[in-house]
């Protein structure tokens, strides 16, 4: 009988240490975010089959607190390699922050035209907190774009094609 309080007295140890452990974790965790850059030669706003991704382009990834706008809790930059994509590795668990990537430099002179419109391929948001319901470390962001400055000459059929109007 006097083994009972001994199990209960093991068994709450043991919980106190794995409670401490994933607390501990959580405070060192670490993202890894990842995505593509393009170049939209048909100014569309989206990917078409006229599309090609950027080796050399530059982003950043800025978290910002979503009470205090101007705070930044996070930022760094990543370059897309010979597939266009880009890696930024983010340590730390960012669940009241907004967060998001951001076109900063072009490779290619003629296709460096960031959208000023409202809702653009030019910035794509992630979430970077462990409480997300997502399983794995690894965050995918949106594609986001470059615009070419004169679009191609195949994209106006392209676009009809597709039951898109161009604005112009």
């Amino acid at each position: 009988m006097t083994t009972k309080p001994y199990h209960t007295l093991i068994l709450f140890i043991y919980l106190l240490s794995v409670i401490q452990i994933s607390q501990s974790q959580g405070s060192d965790h670490e993202f890894k975010v990842q995505g593509q850059v393009y170049c939209d030669v048909c100014r569309a706003q989206f990917i078409t089959k006229l599309s090609t991704f950027m080796k050399g382009a530059t982003v950043r990834l800025e978290c910002r607190d979503r009470e205090n706008d101007t705070q930044t809790s996070f930022s760094g930059e990543g370059t897309t390699d010979d597939t266009g994509t880009y890696h930024i590795t983010v340590t730390g668990d960012h669940e009241d922050d907004i967060c998001a990537i951001k076109l900063v430099k072009s490779p290619d002179s003629e296709c460096s035209d960031i959208s000023a419109e409202k809702f653009s391929r030019d910035i794509a948001r992630v979430s970077l907190t462990k409480n997300s319901g997502i399983a794995t470390n690894i965050r995918n962001a949106n594609p986001i774009g470059f615009m070419k400055k004169n679009p191609h000459e195949e994209c106006k059929s392209l676009l009809e094609e597709l039951g898109v109007v161009p604005a112009h």
